[in-house]
């Protein structure tokens, strides 16, 4: 097999070279500045490059269209830590990957997820925002995503809110419309507690025999204590789900609950994809002695008007020696104009993945689904 080269790399002592408008990036640049501030007063298109900045405060300000393009695969794009992100107008990201740790992320217009050849996974265009920790509980706004305009997330392409794995922080996103068409995700799965980590989980490590709590209880072996209490808002689910256990006495490893997928809509909400916030999934292989499952996270949605045909919407616990019990869904609207019901909605505690039957699957979580009730108070 002949395999292409890779690019090399650029370096910069400063930011004095982003003076011109638009800006455009081609090759890897990696970052070596703390802090670093990235900024023009055009567009900036990064095109089949790598830059990363692995360091702490660092600002990208766009004042016009922010895009980020790659090759026909997801090694391309952006990736920024503890990064504040304003674009002014649009941000693209086709055929790579834009990932920030940030505080607050904002955009003036639209954002498109795009990919860059037609039917290809690997061409797909990915946003991908961590929360940062708070100083509050795990209901604290560890990011904030405000989009003036609209958001589209395309075939095969993703956008992936994930809370911080130590502190429970979370992603809310707050935009005009929001379109998941057929084949693309909204994806949160394996986004939330890290392993050991959150109200849900096991609290001993001796053990694989009991799975984490959300929504519904996680599964636990006969002989073993029950598993921990549920916890979280049915009407208004916001927790992430917890993080499986780890099983020390057969080097288990733990794993990661499902993240919280929170999107406020001012119009319409439009799900012909897949929106999803799963625990991590092990499989059901009979002959892996792993960790307790991890609890599926959380999807709150609520918008004006509700549309689409074909979409879904899960929160499933993790499978594992024990199963980790289901997440919360709760879908809010004025006026539904879709074909979605709670039928397309799929909350269930996972099945455990061994064959003896001494231990339970973890039980089924929670669904909200009904219209926002009241008057409503416009304002001009």
């Amino acid at each position: 097999n002949i395999y292409a080269g890779t690019c090399g790399s650029l370096w910069f002592s400063d930011t004095r070279f982003l003076t011109t408008s638009p800006v455009r990036l081609a090759g890897v640049l990696e970052s070596a500045v703390e802090p670093v501030t990235i900024a023009t007063e055009g567009d900036f298109v990064f095109d089949g490059c790598w830059l990363d900045v692995p360091h702490a405060a660092v600002a990208l300000d766009v004042a016009g269209d922010l895009v980020v393009t790659g090759r026909y695969c997801r090694e391309y794009g952006v990736r920024l830590t503890n990064a504040a992100v304003s674009v002014g107008r649009d941000l693209l990201v086709k055929g790579c990957t834009f990932e920030t740790w940030s505080p607050n992320f904002a955009v003036g217009r639209d954002v498109r997820l795009e990919t860059a050849k037609a039917n290809s996974l690997r061409a797909a265009g990915d946003l991908c925002i961590w929360a940062q920790p708070t100083n509050g509980t795990d209901r604290a706004v560890g990011c904030a995503v405000d989009v003036a305009g609209d958001v589209t997330v395309g075939q095969h392409c993703s956008y992936k809110p994930g809370c911080h794995p130590d502190d429970g922080a979370i992603v809310v996103l707050n935009c005009r419309d929001l379109t998941v068409d057929a084949g693309g995700f909204v994806d949160a799965s394996r986004r939330g507690w890290a392993s050991m980590k959150g109200p849900g989980r096991y609290t001993s490590s001796e053990s694989a025999g009991v799975g984490s709590s959300y929504g519904g209880l996680g599964g636990h072996k006969s002989g073993q204590p029950e598993a921990r209490p549920c916890y979280g808002s049915r009407r208004a689910p916001v927790d992430p789900g917890s993080g499986s256990g780890q099983n020390t006495s057969s080097n288990g490893p733990g794993y990661a609950g499902g993240g919280v997928v929170r999107a406020i809509v001012s119009r319409n909400l439009t799900i012909d994809g897949t929106v999803k916030a799963d625990a991590y999934e092990t499989g059901y292989d009979p002959s892996i002695y792993i960790s307790n499952g991890g609890s599926g996270g959380s999807v709150y949605l609520t918008c004006n008007t509700l549309m689409g045909e074909t979409g879904t919407v899960t929160a499933k616990g993790g499978t594992a020696s024990a199963g980790g019990g289901g997440g919360r869904i709760a879908v809010r609207y004025r006026i539904d104009k879709s074909s979605l019901t709670t039928n397309c909605c799929d909350v269930s505690g996972a099945k455990n993945n061994k064959s003896n039957g001494e231990i339970a699957d973890g039980h089924p979580g929670t669904v909200f689904w009904e219209p926002i009730r009241g008057m409503r108070l416009l304002v001009r």
